[in-house]
């Protein structure tokens, strides 16, 4: 198991969010985030999140108020990742330092952006979605049986000043922010695996609303 954390800082009525740098060795690049990373040796989750913090955008947070639930991420390479936030309040300087090699800018984001306009679906045809087994042989059979049959993978996307939010850190902050009920159910109704073979796409939805939707929802 592969433990992550990160942290949701509130700024005001802000939730501070980081576009990651462009780069093909990281799995989510160029995607919006939250500050964080892998968990190291003898580190727990929140002392994490408040070093990856530090090294991604210099901002020192210490006023930890919540966390989530761990949430299971996806496998990769047959290692199950899992994800914890902790969520900061801060009113200190925002004199951000960051950092070259991880992060291309900040970001906010506040209820104006929580509306059902800002709402989109997007289709990928992408074979790279991490549904895979912790067991090889069953990894290898969804890789090469399975997923190759692929049509598309429809998900929600937010819009926030010309960005798109989406994928783990959009269902994090979705589970954050539960109020905005209709947003939130429209957006979890339209994930969508397509396959020509109908019982594939059934299989596909099924297991993505048990492994990876279910959590955010409970």
């Amino acid at each position: 198991m592969i433990q992550t954390s990160v942290a949701i800082i509130k700024i005001s009525k802000q939730v501070l969010l980081i576009k990651r740098k462009v780069n093909p060795l990281d799995l989510h690049s160029g995607q919006l985030a939250f500050p964080g990373g892998k968990v190291e040796n003898n580190e727990t989750t929140l002392q994490a999140a408040i070093r990856e913090t530090y090294e991604e955008i210099g901002l020192d947070i210490h006023k930890n108020i919540d966390e989530s639930p761990n949430y299971f991420a996806y496998f990769k390479n047959c290692k199950a990742y899992y994800i914890k936030s902790h969520i900061f309040e801060y009113d200190g300087p925002l004199n951000f330092k960051l950092s070259e090699k991880e992060v291309d800018k900040i970001l906010f984001i506040d209820d104006t952006h929580l509306k059902m306009d800002n709402l989109k679906f997007m289709r990928t045809k992408s074979q790279n979605l991490n549904v895979f087994s912790r067991f090889q042989n069953t990894q290898d059979f969804l890789k090469n049986k399975v997923i190759n049959d692929l049509l598309y993978f429809q998900f929600p996307i937010l819009k926030i000043e010309k960005e798109s939010f989406y994928g783990l850190s959009w269902l994090i902050y979705k589970h954050q922010m539960m109020k905005h009920q209709q947003l939130v159910q429209e957006s979890f109704n339209k994930y969508h695996f397509g396959f020509l073979d109908k019982r594939k796409s059934e299989f596909f939805n099924q297991w993505y609303y048990n492994q990876r939707l279910k959590q955010f929802l409970d």
